[in-house]
């Protein structure tokens, strides 16, 4: 997720690496975020699988959600999401059967 795609782009994140968080759940992590935010987590599921995907949470008053995205299709979320270029739903009605976006 630090190595730009051929296209030149990278997710925007504020990555927090802090033992203290080890067992929280998704959503004792989400009750700590701020509004507004996108919250990606690599939790048990993410970590077991060779895709790592991940699990993506929107943080909003106007559009919630979760899905998983495979680590090399954050930075679509994340930066059309940030850009407001696209809506959560488009991401999430463009995961597969097992909610695992896996780009476009």
């Amino acid at each position: 997720m630090t190595t730009p795609t051929e296209e030149d782009f990278l997710p925007s994140l504020h990555v927090v690496d802090d033992p203290a968080y080890r067992d929280a759940t998704a959503d004792q992590s989400v009750a700590l975020a701020p509004e507004w935010a996108l919250l990606v987590l690599a939790d048990r599921t993410a970590l077991a699988s060779a895709e790592l995907p991940l699990l993506v949470v929107r943080v909003s008053p106007r559009e919630s959600g979760r899905l998983r995205v495979v680590a090399e299709h954050l930075w679509s979320i994340e930066n059309n999401i940030s850009l407001a270029n696209m809506a959560w739903d488009e991401f999430a009605s463009a995961a597969d059967e097992d909610g695992v976006f896996h780009g476009f």
